[in-house]
């Protein structure tokens, strides 16, 4: 089973490579989300999130913990499952001042290739 997935991604004009585990596999072991900054997104947001849209400030409910820009974070739904990995655009301080635009750019989300591939590997 695939823990983690590994890519290269150009945020804010940056292209680095990020590390980062996988939604089945944080779903299956919510101890391992302990290790992430979060944001709690509304019900709104839900199928935007979960289909690969970027993150906006207006749909986000809560967040947790302390993040820099550049961080890995996790978007969980309002039942608390991760939807979605994205990366920070901003900073935890910086995400509670704002009220509008684009927060996190996801990066993995619910049914995308890293999905089904822990799912294909997972049944083999």
């Amino acid at each position: 089973m695939p823990v983690l997935a590994v890519m290269e991604v150009e945020s804010s004009g940056e292209k680095r490579e990020y590390r980062f585990p996988t939604i089945p596999f944080l779903n299956k072991n919510p101890q391992a989300q302990e290790r992430y900054g979060s944001v709690d997104v509304d019900q709104g947001a839900v199928s935007h999130v979960a289909g690969g849209a970027d993150v906006m400030r207006p749909g986000i409910k809560s967040i947790r913990g302390a993040f820099d820009k550049g961080s890995i974070v996790l978007v969980r739904d309002p039942r608390g499952l991760v939807i979605a990995v994205g990366i920070a655009l901003y900073s935890s301080g910086e995400m509670n001042g704002m009220t509008k635009g684009k927060v996190i750019q996801t990066v993995h989300h619910v049914n995308d290739r890293i999905w089904k591939i822990y799912e294909a590997l997972s049944k083999a």
